[in-house]
């Protein structure tokens, strides 16, 4: 089982890199709203934990509005997933704070 956490976390961190390399993240759109898939991750523990906190909002503690609500004006779909590709890039960069001996 070790060498699969191992393994998973060597490939995890290619392409985080590949990533940061092809998209800088500076040049990523940033999203103001929720999209779909973060509607239905809401009440999972994951999408709750503190870790995932500048998906769901704004740097302050209220929730950014979804994608249902009038006021929001969308990005088109391209630029949508250039957002989501920031999302990762600073997930990537959380967990990289995170001490992974622990979970190896």
């Amino acid at each position: 089982m070790r060498e699969y956490s191992v393994q998973f976390w060597h490939t995890l961190i290619d392409t985080l890199h590949t990533l940061f390399v092809i998209f800088p993240i500076h040049d990523l759109p940033e999203l103001d709203y929720l999209l779909e898939e973060d509607l239905d991750m809401q009440g999972s523990s994951i999408f709750d934990a503190e870790i995932t906190n500048h998906i769901r909002s704004k740097g302050d503690v209220n929730q950014k509005p979804t994608i249902k609500d009038r006021i929001v004006i969308r990005l088109d779909p391209e630029m949508e997933m250039l957002a989501r590709i920031r999302t990762i890039q600073l997930d990537g960069l959380r967990l990289a704070a995170i001490d992974v001996s622990v979970v190896l």
